[in-house]
């Protein structure tokens, strides 16, 4: 049976009443709502990853789901993918390298050790002067040395 209504949908999944999602996952666009919460709930994961959906990607890594993606995804993830990761702390040795410098920032909040390699990269230190004075207003105990590098 195929519920159309996406409470509908969900109360049924979360009972495990659903046995066959690939009406929902053939037909994307008619049940995006649908598949948010399979997203959610950690529900076909491959075949949502197979879907190359921006939404349903955020919303798996939001949600803890298809870690052995992560690698791929911080490696050719575009920006808001990286971005995500980067937030709940997936891969920070590969996104600390991301052509991305909020990608690269938010690593380094979470990871104060990789604050120089951040600082290494860049590249325009007047307009990226703000950025890096949040990042250290936000490490604790920021390294002397590294502050010396940017006098106030």
């Amino acid at each position: 049976m195929v519920y159309e209504s996406a409470s509908e949908f969900e109360k049924h999944m979360n009972r495990g009443d659903i046995v066959d999602y690939s009406p929902y996952l053939q037909n994307p666009s008619k049940y995006e709502d649908h598949l948010h919460s399979m997203a959610v709930n950690g529900v076909c994961i491959d075949e949502l990853v197979a879907l190359h959906d921006e939404d349903l990607t955020l919303e798996i890594i939001m949600n803890g789901y298809g870690q052995k993606y992560y690698e791929e995804w911080a490696k050719t993830g575009n920006q808001i993918i990286q971005f995500a990761m980067a937030l709940m702390d997936c891969c920070p040795e590969i996104l600390i390298n991301s052509p991305y410098g909020d990608v690269r920032l938010e690593v380094a909040k979470q990871h104060p050790e990789y604050t120089s390699l951040v600082m290494d990269k860049v590249v325009n230190e007047k307009s990226e002067w703000y950025d890096l004075q949040q990042l250290f207003m936000t490490q604790k105990y920021p390294d002397p040395q590294l502050l010396k590098r940017f006098p106030i």
